[in-house]
């Protein structure tokens, strides 16, 4: 009312809770994805003119969707170490940055690596190469399944298990809280 405000610095990201951090995130997170995505479709262009044309007929196409500030991708391996250079490269200037321990690459749903054509292969090994450089701990590599917007993607076993440990997660919290409660209509 009398014209002062106060602000501080926020270093990393937006506070979480904060009403318009979603908002902020998703606007700079368009300017990164935004043009991501059209170079995506001038690399499958590239793709198809050199008689590759994927695993679906338009150049191995990426598929990409964010949902506030996650990001979630299919891309052809030719493109995985492609996009995570782009994007930091893209993000830099407007203070985004990946978080490399919340990155995965789900490359099967049955447990197991699975067997690829030699350039696969290497396209996999460097992207994961380089994943492992930035962030030694993450294993990057998933081989079950993997959550999207908290909904399980994967095997059947995978999805039973994960949605089991969330029931048994929400019985225990259940069973806490009413133990403590003394009115029984609350």
């Amino acid at each position: 009312a009398e014209g002062h405000s106060r602000s501080f610095q926020q270093h990393e990201g937006f506070a979480q809770g904060c009403a318009v951090s979603s908002a902020l995130a998703a606007l700079m997170l368009t300017q990164v994805t935004r043009p991501l995505n059209d170079e995506l479709i001038h690399r499958a262009r590239i793709r198809l003119r050199l008689d590759t044309p994927g695993d679906d007929s338009h150049g191995s196409a990426a598929a990409t969707s964010s949902y506030i500030d996650d990001t979630t991708i299919f891309l052809p391996f030719s493109d995985l170490l492609w996009y995570t250079q782009r994007f930091a490269d893209l993000g830099a200037p407007l203070g985004i940055a990946l978080n490399y321990s919340k990155i995965n690459v789900l490359t099967s749903t049955n447990g197991t690596t699975p067997t690829l054509p030699p350039a696969d292969r290497h396209d996999l090994d460097t992207v994961l190469g380089f994943l492992h450089a930035k962030d030694p701990t993450n294993t990057y590599e998933l081989v079950t399944g993997a959550r999207f917007l908290g909904f399980p993607i994967g095997g059947p076993t995978y999805a039973a298990d994960y949605l089991h440990s969330k029931s048994n997660a929400f019985q225990t919290a259940t069973d806490q809280l009413s133990s403590r409660l003394t009115d029984l209509q609350t």
